[in-house]
């Protein structure tokens, strides 16, 4: 998963975007959206922040609720990847050389508390970076799209999305302590309409899962 700026070639509330195979994840300053297919995709789909289910398409919205909506937001790790998108015929429209990162970073999305935005084989992680006086309980996320949440009892959250479904990874927290970074659990709670608080024992950086 990479990341490519968006240059105008969709919605001008989208930051970033990853064209995956088959699904397509846009950032915005206050969600991730993703475009999954359901069904039979159709053959000429062309996947925007509007396209319809009819389309054979499906729109997950991870919102980070409360979020700091003027957050600066940068890219990290350029890749030795570009793209070139050469549409129409007039060659001042074409856009060339255009770079892709790894991740991509929202500074004090909430008070004191960083997002970062990264691919981890193929599944978009999301990470809540910390220091030690930040609130964790700040964090919240709503989903908006899914027919159906269960909770299960491992911890992981499954979104059911017309005959679909995505696993949304329980938590996972990390505190570098001399150097190290040994790995801890959290836990999700939810409430009705869906929104996700992973409540961690500590500071440092939460790791919300995968989708």
């Amino acid at each position: 998963m990479q990341f490519e700026p968006n240059l105008g070639q969709t919605d001008p509330q989208v930051q970033f975007m990853d064209r995956g195979v088959r699904d397509t994840v846009f950032l915005t300053p206050t969600e991730a959206v993703l475009v999954l297919p359901v069904g039979e995709p159709h053959p000429t789909a062309n996947p925007t922040l509007n396209t319809s289910p009819t389309q054979h398409k499906q729109v997950i919205q991870l919102q980070v609720i409360d979020a700091y909506p003027m957050a600066v937001i940068r890219d990290v790790e350029e890749t030795p990847t570009t793209i070139n998108r050469l549409i129409g015929a007039d060659p001042t429209q074409w856009q060339t050389h255009v770079p892709v990162y790894a991740q991509v970073h929202y500074d004090a999305i909430y008070a004191g508390i960083d997002l970062l935005y990264q691919g981890n084989q193929q599944q978009l992680e999301y990470d809540f970076i910390m220091p030690p006086d930040a609130d964790p309980s700040a964090i919240t996320l709503g989903i908006q799209g899914a027919d159906h949440a269960t909770l299960e009892k491992d911890g992981h959250l499954l979104l059911s999305i017309q005959g679909r479904t995505l696993r949304l990874q329980k938590p996972v927290l990390s505190q570098t302590v001399d150097g190290r970074q040994p790995p801890s659990l959290a836990i999700f709670s939810y409430v009705i309409p869906l929104q996700l608080l992973p409540t961690p024992p500590h500071s440092g950086r939460l790791c919300c899962g995968h989708l």
